[in-house]
């Protein structure tokens, strides 16, 4: 089977030019999933400590739940 000469451009501009564009379009969206993924383990390690401020008689419920609703925004 052979490929006729617009056939083979077209591979050629899938692989060569469309190919990375979607590679940098697929790691930038592996970034934002990171990124957003590591945002959310933040918040659940600073509401713990909180939770352990307020179990320890740190600071009071009160406290505890105006700094949670501004951690979660």
């Amino acid at each position: 089977m052979f490929l006729d000469l617009s056939t083979f451009w077209s591979v050629v501009i899938i692989f060569f030019v469309l190919g990375p564009l979607l590679l940098l379009l697929l790691t930038a969206l592996a970034d934002l999933v990171m990124w957003s993924n590591f945002s959310a383990v933040v918040r659940v390690v600073e509401l713990r400590k909180l939770a352990d401020l307020r179990n320890e008689g740190v600071i009071t419920d009160e406290e505890f739940a105006r700094q949670k609703t501004k951690l979660l925004g």
